[in-house]
Order: structure tokens, then C-alpha cells, then sequence
């Protein structure tokens, strides 16, 4: 993938506007991808598999025209 963005855990929840409880059920109902992991406490998810898994596209600004 080419320029794929890593997200945290707190900065997916800013993203989506959701709770971290509402991220990990996203998680555990399969709604979003599984998170990376990097290390015992470094979770990351790739911005554009989250964009395509919930369907969202990259021209947000597009709709509002």
C-alpha cells in the first residue's frame, strides 16, 4: 500500500468520532480491521484499510460541493 497512514488507538477514536469501547467492539464484530501490532503496547491501524472496510472515501470535501 502505498502512503498508508498508521493510526493509534486514541487517533482511530478521533477519526471515526467513536469511544475506545465502541472501537473494540468494532474490532471484535469484525466492523474493522484488526490492528497491527508492533510491540506488547503499540497497536496501530492503516488509515486507508479502516477508510475502505467502513466504506469512506478519501474525497470528503467532493460530497459538500
Amino acid at each position: 500500500m502505498k502512503n498508508s497512514t498508521l493510526l493509534n488507538s486514541q487517533e482511530v477514536c478521533e477519526y471515526l468520532k467513536i469511544s475506545k469501547a465502541t472501537l473494540w467492539r468494532y474490532v471484535a464484530s469484525g466492523k474493522i480491521p484488526q490492528p497491527k501490532r508492533l510491540s506488547r503496547s503499540i497497536l496501530l491501524w492503516n488509515k486507508s484499510a479502516l477508510d475502505e472496510m467502513l466504506g469512506l472515501n478519501e474525497s470528503k470535501g467532493a460530497e459538500n460541493e
